[in-house]
């Protein structure tokens, strides 16, 4: 199990968890859409790997983030017989390696096992930042809950295990609106009608890269509401790879739906796109 006062990358064990169900959904797609099988069989042992890390992590944030994101997977993949096997074999995976201390763990994540002895229970953090961003709409300034927290009988110096309660605390309904809708929420938005078989896409990676990035980021999003994670560079990465994907999309010339399917398994683009690797080139050179 790793400990609360683990870190690894200056991130304690729940920030690890966060980095590796943002991971998860990636691996999943990048196993179901290998062309190789080598390449699949690697992708699912990484994605089981990552799984595994947030249970023994003892994040309860995290093994959250975990069920929506493997529920998001089951809405945003194709409902065909090789995919159900997929995600049946991976659900009584993470059921089997679930323990009944990991149950217990997650059964408290709003019970008497979530009051933190330094400073308060993660209600308490979150009632601070609400009463902040009602006193100051437009945020107390960036950096200031640790400073200002013990106003709000949490003790000083400490953070609001929460990224976006302290981020609205601290930016306000500006703030995190820009952050959690123009970054994230629109990434998500814009992204979600390339994951349909019934959209039309020049190159079937772009609806693979699709479901890779929305499953991250929500994954993400879930993970980050139980620790204040702003400076973590995964999601920053991730939705540029959205924007990217959606760069290409607004330039090609889609192809035919059923082109489309008979060459998802290949992962080849269709032409007249050409192949993704100078799409993104020709993209970020206009920029």
């Amino acid at each position: 199990v790793i400990s609360a006062d683990m870190t690894h990358g200056g991130l304690d064990n729940n920030g690890i968890a966060m980095s590796a169900v943002t991971g998860m959904g990636l691996a999943f797609y990048m196993g179901l859409n290998a062309a190789r099988r080598w390449q699949s069989v690697l992708a699912y042992c990484l994605a089981g790997f990552m799984a595994h890390v947030v249970l023994f992590s003892h994040s309860r944030g995290g093994m959250l983030s975990l069920l929506i994101t493997a529920a998001l997977c089951f809405l945003l993949t194709p409902k065909r017989p090789r995919e159900y096997v997929v995600l049946a074999l991976g659900i009584l995976l993470v059921w089997r390696l679930a323990g009944v201390n990991v149950v217990a763990r997650f059964m408290t994540i709003f019970g008497d096992e979530a009051v933190d002895a330094k400073g308060g229970g993660r209600l308490d953090f979150w009632t601070a930042c609400w009463e902040m961003l009602m006193q100051n709409p437009w945020g107390i300034g960036p950096a200031h809950f640790p400073v200002v927290c013990s106003q709000y009988g949490i003790t000083a110096g400490r953070a609001a295990h929460s990224t976006w309660m302290q981020t609205a605390a601290e930016l306000g309904w500006p703030g995190l609106a820009f952050l959690l809708v123009g970054v994230y929420g629109i990434c998500i938005v814009r992204l979600w009608p390339l994951t349909r078989e019934k959209t039309p896409v020049a190159d079937p990676l772009l609806r693979v890269l699709a479901r890779m990035v929305i499953s991250g980021l929500v994954g993400f999003i879930v993970a980050a509401q139980f620790l204040s994670a702003e400076a973590v560079e995964f999601p920053y990465y991730l939705a540029l790879l959205g924007a990217g994907t959606l760069r290409i999309h607004s330039q090609a010339q889609p192809a035919p739906v059923g082109a489309i399917r008979g060459v998802r398994r290949r992962m080849i683009p269709y032409a007249p796109v050409p192949t993704m690797t100078r799409s993104l080139v020709a993209a970020n050179s206009m920029q």
